[in-house]
């Protein structure tokens, strides 16, 4: 699975799409839900686009006899995004989405109709932890929400299974955990036709409108040395436009607006003594090194349950954690209910969060943070 489609040589392909449909024919129900048998059938289904369309048809039709299409999305940790941008599934046929969260904040994944992604998200913070659609959390009751799973702690997975909508069309997939949904998404395409879709795949629009790719993975030498050149004449308005486009005004307020999960920026620069390429790192690296009070804590309680969040306060008798950014009440947990509390060396603020913004474009940013700083707050 780590060839590229491009190097994975037509005989070879088909030869192994064989081995792979008698692998999935003669392996016991009970053993289709391993991890290694859906990391077979995940291989299958990419190589049915290389296998000539009327062996892929064959093969195709053995698989659905035996196996639902499995799908397996994964978390980047750190990045607040799904692995997987867009994946196909045919009308009407059983789908299984098997979700792993290798981060440490929580994830879920909801289906929602097409153009529905950001009704959904906002209507799901509105809902906030608890009784939402079905009663899972962040999830609105509302008929624009298909399918969706629980809240998936770090290091654990959930399983969705359910038979695509019967309706071609483009629908969004997305994390509604509060500020989550503007990074966290993908498409489901839905497709009359799996094999003909995947010998000429078309990436769907981009369900939030954003026009954006992906640019670079800036490393601060990367930019360190133009720093004072690249910040001059820049334009507060452009840079302002920027901070809140890349979704930092969710969680530092900067002259008072903003959000509160992470620390206040408008004094970064008095604070870090005017060191732009400390700040640079602060924004291009954010675990590089974390202040004691925006630490993320792990909770794992008696029963088995994960909780997130920054610490606010801690006594005898309870910890009181904000577990996000829109959260309007923090989250008390009695000492008697913990069983172990482990603080993170990541922080909650994702990084890459400027991988996709121009060399130009986080000179913009790094220069509104230095005007505010010249101003008095309001």
């Amino acid at each position: 699975m780590t060839v590229p489609l491009k190097e994975r040589a037509a005989d070879v392909s088909l030869n192994a799409t064989n081995f792979l449909v008698d692998l999935a024919e003669n392996t016991p129900a009970k053993d289709r839900t391993t991890a290694a048998f859906i990391d077979a059938m995940q291989l299958a289904d990419q190589l049915l686009a290389i296998v000539p369309s009327e062996q892929a048809r064959s093969f195709r039709k053995r698989l659905n006899a035996v196996t639902v299409r499995v799908v397996r999305i994964k978390t980047v940790e750190e990045e607040m995004r799904y692995d997987i941008p867009y994946f196909a599934v045919e009308a009407g046929k059983s789908v299984q989405i098997v979700l792993e969260n290798h981060d440490l904040m929580p994830h879920n994944l909801v289906i929602t109709l097409p153009e529905a992604l950001k009704e959904v998200a906002q209507l799901g913070l509105q809902v906030g932890p608890n009784n939402g659609w079905q009663g899972l959390p962040y999830v609105p009751e509302s008929d624009k929400v298909l399918h969706a799973t629980s809240m998936v702690p770090a290091d654990q997975q959930a399983t969705l299974t359910f038979t695509a909508p019967t309706t071609a069309g483009e629908y969004p997939y997305v994390c509604t955990f509060p500020q989550h949904w503007y990074r966290m998404y993908g498409v489901m395409v839905v497709v009359n036709d799996l094999d003909d879709w995947q010998k000429k795949p078309v990436e769907p629009a981009n369900p939030i409108g954003s026009n954006r790719s992906f640019v670079q993975a800036w490393k601060v030498s990367d930019l360190k040395d133009e720093l004072e050149s690249g910040i001059r004449g820049r334009s507060p308005e452009i840079g302002k436009r920027l901070f809140v486009e890349a979704s930092c005004a969710g969680c530092h307020k900067m002259q008072g607006e903003g959000g509160a999960i992470g620390p206040e920026l408008t004094d970064v620069y008095a604070r870090w003594k005017g060191d732009r390429v400390g700040i640079l790192r602060e924004v291009l690296e954010p675990s590089h090194k974390v202040d004691a009070k925006y630490v993320m804590q792990r909770i794992l309680t008696v029963d088995g349950h994960t909780v997130t969040g920054v610490l606010l306060s801690e006594d005898d008798d309870k910890v009181v954690l904000l577990s996000n950014p829109e959260a309007k009440e923090p989250t008390v947990i009695l000492q008697d209910d913990i069983e172990a509390m482990v603080p993170s060396s990541v922080s909650m603020m994702p990084k890459a969060l400027m991988d996709q913004y121009t060399k130009d474009e986080v000179f913009e940013v790094l220069a509104y943070l230095e005007s505010v700083a010249s101003k008095p707050s309001p």
